[in-house]
């Protein structure tokens, strides 16, 4: 009997330590210029379909008739060519000042767990929101949600509302 305890108790430690590793091998591929592992640890075309949505929010919310007529069409075109690992490591090292060489490792930095609100499970056993401070700690916070799809992926990046007034 204190066998099986012992295995419920390590599988649940297991089953929530897994998430916080999942955040930080994210941030470590971005930190080492890893496009296969930023490719395997995020969900493109999840996070590009809640982009898409709040961006098309915001064209109807804005009363702008023509963004919306032609917003879904240039919002998916402007989707399909800047929401790809490629292009979001090339983005992350122009805004460090890497240029377009190979990443200096540790430039980027690892996980700054300080500037994480919270991170735990929301909504259920499966879904796993990180809440982050912005840089200048001026904005609202930018939340990375994380799903469990046989591993942990980042499935929605979730805007603050003032970025997208």
């Amino acid at each position: 009997m204190r066998a099986w305890i012992g295995v419920i108790v390590l599988a649940v430690i297991a089953w929530v330590a897994w998430p916080y590793y999942a955040v930080n091998d994210l941030v470590t591929a971005v930190r080492d210029g890893d496009v296969r592992r930023l490719e395997r640890r995020v969900d493109w075309p999840a996070v590009k379909a809640g982009v898409r949505d709040d961006l098309s929010a915001l064209a109807i919310r804005r009363g702008d008739a023509p963004g919306v007529v032609l917003g879904p069409r240039l919002i998916d075109s402007i989707l399909d060519q800047m929401v790809t690992p490629e292009r979001v490591m090339q983005l992350l090292r122009a805004e460090r000042g890497l240029g377009e060489g190979a990443p200096e490792p540790g430039k980027i930095g690892s996980v700054d767990w300080s500037r994480i609100n919270w991170a735990f499970f929301s909504g259920g056993p499966t879904s796993f929101l990180v809440d982050v401070k912005t840089a200048d700690g001026k904005d609202s916070d930018v939340k990375l949600l994380f799903r469990w799809n046989g591993d942990w992926t980042l499935h929605r990046l979730i805007l603050p509302p003032d970025l997208l007034q």
